[in-house]
């Protein structure tokens, strides 16, 4: 077990029936007689604490030097949880918690339970007061807020022959600063959970687990610093549901522009998918009145299963829009025969789905079949032998049906450099080689010499 000493408060006063609307804030003042009851109000930080203290007891010490009218020796002083955070210490009174704004009842709000409040009796000599506060400091610290107290004598409204006063200590005490009011915490140290994990092999969602502390009642999970799980039970494992989903860049597609007279050829460009975002998850351990520290951190993602599935679809006339879904246009390359004939033409996309991923569509492209009796290219040959110099050849050829397979050309003809020398080392049966819009597509054979072949 460890101690820690709080002191001193960060601000008091004490407020008087009597005079309703004065500010005092020194000495703490406490009296209990009728119409002209005293009482102190205190506010302590509690940053001193470490981060997973486990408070098992706290102690309010006030000093008391001084009394008046009857001896209060006997008399109970209870402290009591002030449900004011924001009152102004150089403002607060009887009736307001700060200039123009009123207590709900003169004298301070407060409550007696929830969290309950702690008493002590007056001593015989002066001395330090020991008022147990635990709940109310718990209270805070569980909830991150400072500690606000109310003290005051149990019984008020006394008649003049029986009335007390009595006066502590406030911070404001110079001659001997020890004597200023104070906190003593005594707390173990609550540990954070170990072990954790986080799953990158689901599409769904990011599981989380960890070791449990022992005598924790519940657990928070925080995903990049935020609880994301509220708080849970007695579990060592959660599923987080809400982490980013595995994404699809749908990209564009690309229909043919009459490059063939039996379809259109559908293709996608620029396709891409991935993981879900990479996140950072921390959990904490609570049980009453008990937090831990954060844990270590672990980092996880939804992942992207890559189970894709294609929907082509197509127009309904020559414009983007009234689209329809394509029979069998399931893949990520099709060929639709069912586009029409030449010259209509029609817009193409495709829903691109994936398991818990968000369906996507790529943008759309416009394309059509080739008219039925059109070239298939239009193309430039050209004739080289094999050590690479140009022989001839043919511009702007059309070349419907070649069959490179077995070098059937169409008939055409060409002339060669008007330079004989150029032919001179020709030998038959010597090699050409032929290119086509500059790719190799066949070597044959030169069967004679002559300026045309």
């Amino acid at each position: 077990m460890a101690t820690a000493t709080i002191q001193p408060n960060t601000k008091n006063i004490y407020a008087r029936q009597a005079y309703p609307d004065s500010n005092t804030a020194t000495p703490l003042c406490f009296q209990d007689y009728l119409n002209e009851a005293m009482r102190s109000i205190l506010e302590f930080g509690l940053s001193g604490l470490p981060v997973g203290a486990d408070i098992s007891l706290a102690k309010l010490y006030i000093y008391y030097y001084y009394y008046g009218y009857v001896d209060p020796v006997g008399k109970t002083i209870w402290a009591y949880k002030l449900t004011r955070t924001d009152w102004v210490e150089l403002e607060a009174t009887w009736n307001s918690y700060k200039s123009g704004s009123a207590w709900t009842a003169a004298g301070g709000d407060y409550v007696t339970s929830d969290p309950s409040g702690g008493s002590a009796n007056i001593p015989a000599g002066y001395g330090w007061i020991e008022i147990t506060i635990t709940d109310i400091v718990l209270d805070a610290w569980i909830n991150g807020k400072l500690a606000e107290l109310l003290l005051k004598f149990e019984t008020e409204d006394l008649a003049i022959e029986s009335r007390s006063s009595a006066l502590c200590r406030s911070r404001e005490y110079a001659a001997d600063t020890s004597k200023r009011p104070k906190i003593i915490v005594t707390y173990d140290i609550f540990p954070a959970p170990t072990n954790i994990a986080a799953t990158n092999s689901l599409s769904d969602k990011v599981t989380v687990t960890w070791t449990k502390t022992t005598g924790a009642t519940g657990y928070r999970v925080y995903r990049d610093d935020v609880d994301v799980s509220g708080l849970l039970g007695d579990v060592d494992t959660y599923d987080d549901t809400g982490a980013d989903p595995p994404t699809i860049t749908p990209g564009d597609a690309v229909a043919t522009d009459g490059k063939r007279s039996g379809y259109v050829r559908l293709t996608i460009d620029g396709f891409s998918f991935a993981d879900g975002t990479e996140h950072t998850y921390k959990v904490k351990a609570f049980k009453a009145y008990a937090e831990s520290d954060y844990s270590s951190e672990a980092t996880g993602y939804r992942w992207a299963k890559g189970d894709l599935t294609y929907q082509w679809q197509r127009s309904a006339a020559d414009s983007d829009a009234s689209y329809s879904n394509i029979t069998g246009g399931i893949s990520a390359t099709y060929n639709d025969y069912g586009a029409p004939a030449y010259p209509a033409a029609r817009y193409f996309k495709c829903v691109i789905s994936m398991t818990d991923a968000a369906t996507q569509t790529t943008a759309a492209d416009r394309g059509y079949r080739r008219r039925a009796d059109a070239p298939a290219n239009v193309v430039n040959i050209i004739i080289k032998n094999r050590d690479g110099d140009t022989l001839g050849h043919v511009m702007n050829l059309s070349t419907p049906g070649i069959d490179y397979r077995i070098n059937k050309l169409p008939s055409c003809s060409f002339k060669l450099p008007s330079d004989e020398a150029v032919c001179e080392h020709l030998v038959y049966p010597d090699e050409a080689w032929l290119y086509i819009n500059g790719e190799l597509k066949d070597i044959f054979k030169i069967t004679g010499k002559g300026k045309q072949r």
